[in-house]
């Protein structure tokens, strides 16, 4: 609880810009529970833990975000990751991404990394391309399993304990794709991001405005 209690204080104000926000919408736990339910047709959502939100809109950059800045427990994710069609086989942001990563491998090799990869569709897309080394980090077991299934490389780890993992590693690419507003502190994980990409390297985020932003 007291966790919860600075995380929702330190948020009062713009978590960019430190400007004032006003509240835009109110999300109930069994409004969000039903709309999950409805938007995969799954059976249940009740068993989730789920808080009550606010959406915060700054009144000088425009930014939206919920308060409190909480993301999903495991149990969350391990229900949300197993529903179909929770992770798309593509998204449009791969093919610029894709062609960035193309050009630059054609003079040289590159090593690329996707942070919160899912099950790994963009990195399937790099696999076995000529001078691209990828690889994926995510926090969710189901998903880097779903990953190694595949083929494909990746760790169960956040990107601290990634860097734990691999200290001093550094990748020309480092790409998140509709991740950053699953973290509570979506500042430091662009820092974090920064810190792997070597001088003159390219960081990447997308971040969706979609049917579940309810």
């Amino acid at each position: 609880m007291a966790s919860r209690t600075a995380t929702t204080a330190a948020a009062s104000t713009c978590i960019v810009c430190n400007a004032p926000t006003t509240t835009s919408r109110r999300l109930g736990s069994s409004e969000i529970k039903s709309a999950l339910a409805a938007y995969f047709e799954a059976a249940s959502a009740s068993a989730l833990d789920v808080s009550d939100y606010e959406i915060k809109v700054c009144e000088t950059c425009g930014l939206e975000h919920a308060l409190p800045m909480q993301s999903g427990d495991a149990a969350f994710y391990a229900w949300v990751t197993s529903q179909d069609g929770y992770y798309p086989k593509s998204r449009w942001e791969f093919t610029p991404v894709m062609e960035r990563i193309e050009s630059a491998a054609a003079t040289g090799p590159v090593n690329v990394l996707d942070v919160g990869c899912g099950g790994g569709d963009f990195l399937s897309r790099l696999q076995g391309q000529p001078g691209i080394r990828a690889m994926g980090l995510d926090t969710t077991p189901r998903s880097v399993e779903r990953c190694r299934t595949r083929g494909l490389t990746a760790e169960c780890a956040d990107i601290e304990g990634f860097r734990d993992l691999r200290p001093g590693e550094l990748f020309d690419f480092v790409c998140t794709f509709h991740c950053i507003e699953h973290v509570e502190d979506p500042l430091s994980l662009v820092a974090s991001m920064v810190s792997l990409t070597r001088p003159g390297g390219l960081v990447v985020i997308s971040a969706p405005l979609s049917p579940m932003s309810f």
